[in-house]
């Protein structure tokens, strides 16, 4: 087989680094990407994210799976509530 050296084009991406789970009606933390704004925003494995701009998850329909840049993410850890700006960043240029 032959091998090309040629770089594989690939469209510039943003990502939040957020892996998402539906889970009685929030959206449950799978993963969260080391260095990711969703890294830096503070959200860990295990979060359940209740409200995204002051919306519930269910409520934002197929939109659930892209969160927007500056979007204000409500997330609920051992029955405490936290709230962060999320800036997602460009992973591929």
């Amino acid at each position: 087989s032959s091998q090309s050296n040629e770089p594989i084009l690939v469209p510039s991406q943003t990502s939040s680094g957020i892996l998402l789970s539906a889970q009685e009606g929030d959206l449950k933390v799978i993963d969260v990407v080391t260095g990711s704004p969703a890294a830096t925003a503070g959200l860990k494995a295990g979060d359940q994210l209740v409200a995204i701009d002051n919306k519930l998850p269910a409520e934002r329909g197929c939109a659930q799976r892209s969160i927007p840049e500056g979007s204000v993410l409500t997330f609920r850890r051992d029955n405490t509530i936290f709230t962060r700006k999320l800036r997602r960043k460009q992973i591929v240029k």
